[in-house]
């Protein structure tokens, strides 16, 4: 925001916050994870289609990961801030996900209003 007051300006800095009362619709469509116990680096990629009531700038999506799965850093949540365009559309990312000493099965991946199941083999 531009202030003039006195024959001079200052540029204000200021967060602004809008409330809505809508969610945009997440919908993937298409997962792949390939992971081996005990490896570091395997990719997990996502695509995913959105829509939304107001034009979006950014979807973030946020992953918790199953016990003996790690991010980068050795978390277990990944989260990713995706940009996006427009009131619909589509987008894709690739992660990669470290795994400890897990058993062979499936396992979910939860998300806040999905979750994916992968297995390791």
């Amino acid at each position: 925001m531009k202030v003039n007051y006195f024959n001079t300006s200052q540029v204000l800095r200021m967060p602004i916050f809008i409330q809505a009362n809508f969610t945009p619709q997440l919908m993937i469509t298409n997962s792949q994870f390939t992971g081996a116990p005990n490896s570091k680096g395997n990719t997990l990629f996502l695509s995913f289609e959105y829509v939304s009531p107001v034009p979006l700038s950014m979807i973030e999506i946020t992953l918790n990961l199953p016990r003996g799965f790690h991010n980068i850093t050795g978390g277990n949540v990944i989260d990713v801030k995706q940009p996006v365009q427009g009131d619909e559309g589509s987008s894709q990312f690739t992660v990669n996900v470290d795994l400890d000493q897990v058993s062979k099965g499936t396992y979910l991946f939860m998300g806040k209003q999905y979750f994916m199941q992968y297995k390791v083999e």
